[in-house]
């Protein structure tokens, strides 16, 4: 009886093995042995996108320009190329240049004087990633105002003992506001103590020159009068003397006047 089971038992496994039933005593396969037929990511895809880098090498930050201004950038890309660059000039206009060395030329006389004018140069890779780099810069294209400027249309006669008086006008053209400025001035007149002298700044500030000195003395002579008065304010506009006669009887004119202004420009 014993042989006979063994056979039953061998004629059962070897039915299993046409049926494809896996025994259950044979060991599962491992975690590992599953990945080796799976596969996966390997870096191969070299990760995400790098932004490319970008800097603005003329005109440095902090310069002055003027007239026609060279503008150019270097741009690297770590992992692909640099597409483009893009300028973004203080005038409003853009230029876009694809090839390098990265430059354009913009011309500064389209934005007025001063400081505070800003450059951007914005880099794009093959792959769309943006840089940029910024630079501010002065643009002086007029010189800073420094001369001697003389009033036109004299000589004048002043009125008699009539507040409204005379205005005289003096056009200063230049770039910055005033730094120094002196008054020069040659007024003929009997009585030189019945008169008011005023000089007045485009802006409107005043100062007041004479208010009735000199008592009996003929004439006023003032050369290179200092005047602080007006120190930070604008230079350029139409300058105005006002001369007003306070009194009767004495009579004279307005022969010259003149302002030498150095300007500073910021």
């Amino acid at each position: 009886m014993r042989f006979a089971a063994l056979a039953i038992v061998t004629v059962l496994s070897g039915c299993n093995n046409l049926l494809g039933i896996t025994d259950p005593s044979a060991a599962a396969p491992t975690d590992g042995d599953m990945g080796s037929d799976m596969g996966g990511s390997d870096g191969s895809d070299g990760g995400p996108n790098q932004k490319p880098t970008v800097s603005i090498t003329t005109p440095a930050n902090g310069t002055t320009v003027a007239s026609l201004v060279t503008v150019a950038a270097n741009a690297t890309d770590p992992d692909g190329s640099v597409a483009s660059v893009k300028f973004d000039l203080p005038d409003g206009s853009s230029i876009t240049d694809s090839t390098p060395p990265y430059s354009t030329t913009w011309n500064s006389m389209t934005v007025a004087d001063g400081n505070g004018r800003q450059i951007t140069a914005t880099a794009t890779d093959n792959e769309g990633a943006t840089a940029m780099s910024m630079a501010t810069i002065r643009v002086q294209n007029l010189s800073c105002i420094d001369g001697t400027f003389n009033a036109a249309g004299l000589p004048l006669a002043i009125p008699d003992n009539d507040p409204t008086g005379i205005t005289s006008n003096n056009a200063v053209a230049g770039n910055g506001n005033v730094g120094t400025l002196s008054l020069s001035l040659h007024i003929t007149h009997t009585f030189s103590g019945d008169l008011i002298v005023t000089l007045v700044a485009p802006g409107g500030a005043s100062f007041v020159v004479r208010n009735r000195q000199g008592g009996a003395t003929a004439d006023i002579a003032i050369v290179d009068q200092a005047v602080t008065t007006f120190n930070g304010m604008p230079a350029a506009g139409t300058w105005k003397l006002q001369i007003s006669d306070a009194a009767a009887s004495d009579v004279g004119t307005l022969d010259t006047w003149s302002l030498k202004i150095v300007g500073v420009c910021q």
